[in-house]
């Protein structure tokens, strides 16, 4: 191998060598470059995420704190348009609710908060008004079976239990009415006398302590209550007046009453005769007009 050949040799290697090393430091600086880059951004994500979630919890704090309160100035806090329309809404459907004013719904923004804003007032009420507002179909027909629940509590008919659609829900109303009934009450001519006198049998069973009248029972549900053997939501001792105001169990609990003094606030008036005129049986003060009218409904 001549000179020549030799210089141009050396040269080439000379010049992969070099550009090798050209190319791991140009392979290493971009690497360097992008985990940097890659780094800050995922700090920024990181840091997005961790803004986000505190302003959830915060907003959740606030959303909660103004429907405890019924108060929708709480409401002002939230930044977010939609999370402060929410606050507000379920806000309007408390005070509506808590007020027996149905007109407090037509405020609410959101369709579905509406519709159970309506039906909420309406089952408290016991009227249909606000279930005739209600958009969703289903909710209406939930919103109508409730009312005529209530009424058939209030007004102490079966008719009202009768007349509502869901099965079930007419069997609870219907059970849970005969189950107020005096036990000298007849049940010929009730909407379900079957039904009715199974009722009167398990008060019977309870009162006598006397499971054999169970077995009499021809509703196979009522029967395995009578025995004990599953649990219902009614609990047919609160038809019972154990401490003699006037009040059964269910009226106490109703009141917040005690079911064992006839005189919970020691006033020199028994709970019975407060509550019926309006006054407060557990205080000095008078029942706001419409809490007392809600509340003598439900009075013996």
């Amino acid at each position: 191998m001549n000179v020549q050949n030799k210089k141009i040799l050396f040269a080439l290697i000379l010049l992969l060598v070099v550009g090798g090393f050209a190319g791991f430091i140009f392979y290493y600086e971009r690497n360097n470059f992008f985990n940097q880059k890659n780094g800050a951004v995922k700090e920024i994500i990181s840091s997005k995420k961790e803004t986000r979630r505190e302003e959830s919890v915060q907003r959740t704090w606030t959303t909660e704190e103004a429907y405890s309160k019924g108060n929708l100035q709480i409401c002002q806090r939230i930044i977010k348009d939609d999370d402060r329309k929410y606050c507000e809404n379920i806000v309007f459907k408390k005070q509506a609710v808590e007020e027996l004013n149905l007109s407090i719904c037509d405020k609410v923004t959101q369709t579905s908060i509406r519709d159970d804003c309506y039906k909420e007032a309406s089952i408290v009420l016991g009227n249909f008004d606000g279930c005739a507002k209600i958009e969703d179909i289903q909710i209406q027909k939930s919103c109508q079976d409730k009312v005529l629940f209530q009424q058939g509590m209030l007004l102490k008919t079966d008719v009202s239990c009768a007349a509502i659609s869901d099965t079930n829900l007419k069997k609870s109303c219907l059970i849970k009415l005969y189950a107020l009934f005096d036990k000298n009450v007849l049940c010929e001519g009730s909407a379900d006398a079957p039904l009715c006198a199974d009722v009167g049998l398990v008060k019977e069973s309870y009162v006598q302590d006397n499971m054999n009248l169970c077995e009499k029972i021809s509703d196979e549900f009522l029967k395995k209550y009578c025995k004990g053997e599953n649990e219902y939501f009614i609990d047919f001792r609160l038809n019972f007046d154990r401490d003699g105001d006037g009040l059964v169990l269910g009226n106490e609990m109703g009141l917040g009453t005690s079911d064992d003094k006839k005189d919970s606030d020691e006033d020199g008036y028994d709970d019975f005769t407060e509550a019926k005129n309006g006054y407060n049986p557990l205080g000095k003060d008078r029942l706001s007009p419409e809490v007392a009218s809600v509340i003598q409904k439900f009075l013996p």
